[in-house]
C-alpha cells in the first residue's frame, strides 16, 4: 500500500462531511463515485464513512458531532459510549437506534435524520469527554434514562453501571434531588430504588424485577459462595441464604435454527457446595420472558417447601 493510499485509509475509516473530503482534495464526483461503488456509505444525513467501517452508536455519534459539535450525546448513545451493552444498538425492528442528543439551555434541539434531539439544562460535572466526544457522565446517563425511559431497561442500565462501579448506588439516590419537580422524576426514584449492582446482566436484573412484581420475598442477587479461606466456589444468580434456595441462569446459547422448547425448561438440582446442600433452579433467559407466570410460580413453590423444611429442621 503506498503513502497516499494509506493517508486515504485513515481518512475513510472515521466520518467525514463533503467539507471534510474536500479539504482532504477529495471532490464530490470522487465521492458520489464512491458512494455508487459501495466503497462509501452514508452514516447520517451529510455524514459518510468507509464501506469498511463496522457501524456502532459511537460512530454514528462520531458523524453527528461532526455537524453539530456544540451538542451533547446522552441517553442510551452515551451509556453504550460508556459500554453499557444493556443500552441496545437497534430497534425491535433492527434498525439502528438514534442517536440521542442534547444542547444546552433553550436552544433548539437538533433535527436530523437519524438524530433524537433535545433541549437540557446541564450543571457543571454532567458532562465530559469520553471517545473523543462530548457526552453526558454516567451517572447524568442514568439519571437521564431512568426519567425518560422505560423502568425496567431503565434498571438494567443502571444496574450495569453500578455492576461496573462507574458510580454508587448512594450517588444515584441522591441524584433524584436533582431532578426535583422534572417529568419523570417519581420513575427515577424507583429505578433508584430498584437497582443492584450485583446483577452482572440484562436478564439477571429482569429475573430480579419479576419476582419484585410478583410480590416474592426479596433474594439475594449475585449471591458467592466462599470458601473458609474467602475463596468463591459458586455466584448463583439469585439466592435466599437462609433457605438455601437459589437460582441459576443457563446462558448457552440455541444452536443455530434450534426452535425454543414448547415448554419451559425449568429444572430443580441439589447440590453441595463447599459442604453445604443447596436447592438450584437452572433456567435460560428464555423462561423468564416466554414463561414468566411459570417460572415465578415454580419459584414461589420451591420458597415455601424450602422454608416448611428448615421449619421442621428447627
Amino acid at each position: 500500500m503506498s503513502a497516499d493510499e494509506a493517508r486515504l485509509t485513515a481518512f475513510l475509516s472515521s466520518p467525514f462531511t463533503v467539507a471534510g473530503a474536500a479539504a482532504h482534495g477529495i471532490g464530490r464526483a470522487a465521492l458520489r463515485r464512491w458512494l455508487r461503488d459501495g466503497d462509501t456509505r452514508m452514516v447520517l444525513r451529510g455524514a459518510y464513512v468507509g464501506s469498511h467501517v463496522p457501524d456502532s452508536p459511537t460512530l454514528r455519534a462520531r458523524a453527528f458531532a461532526l455537524m453539530a459539535p456544540d451538542a451533547v450525546i446522552c441517553g442510551r448513545t452515551a451509556a453504550w459510549i460508556w459500554g453499557i451493552g444493556a443500552a441496545g444498538t437497534h430497534d425491535r425492528r433492527g434498525r439502528p437506534l438514534p442517536v440521542e442528543a442534547a444542547v444546552p439551555g433553550s436552544a433548539t434541539p437538533p433535527r436530523r435524520s437519524g438524530v433524537l434531539g433535545r433541549s437540557w439544562t446541564f450543571e457543571k460535572g454532567e458532562t465530559t469527554r469520553v471517545a473523543g466526544l462530548q457526552a453526558t457522565t454516567p451517572l447524568r446517563t442514568a439519571a437521564d434514562l431512568g426519567r425518560t425511559w422505560d423502568l425496567g431497561p431503565a434498571v438494567a442500565v443502571a444496574d450495569a453501571f453500578l455492576h461496573s462501579r462507574q458510580f454508587s448506588k448512594r450517588q444515584l439516590e441522591d441524584t433524584v434531588a436533582r431532578f426535583h419537580g422534572y417529568a419523570g422524576v417519581r420513575q427515577l426514584a424507583d429505578v433508584a430504588r430498584l437497582a443492584d449492582g450485583r446483577s452482572a446482566s440484562t436478564e439477571e436484573t429482569r429475573l430480579r424485577l419479576a419476582l419484585h412484581m410478583a410480590r416474592i420475598p426479596a433474594p439475594e442477587p449475585g449471591w458467592q459462595v466462599v470458601s473458609a479461606f474467602g475463596r468463591v466456589l459458586h455466584r448463583f444468580t439469585l439466592a435466599w441464604p437462609l433457605v438455601r434456595l437459589a437460582v441459576d441462569l443457563d446462558r448457552t446459547p440455541l444452536s443455530t435454527g434450534a426452535a425454543p422448547a414448547a415448554l419451559p425448561a425449568i429444572r430443580l438440582r441439589h447440590r453441595s457446595i463447599g459442604g453445604v446442600g443447596w436447592r438450584v433452579l437452572e433456567c435460560g433467559p428464555g423462561e423468564i420472558t416466554s414463561y414468566p407466570d411459570t417460572l415465578m410460580a415454580r419459584i414461589r413453590a420451591e420458597l415455601r417447601a424450602a422454608e416448611d423444611t428448615r421449619d421442621r429442621a428447627a
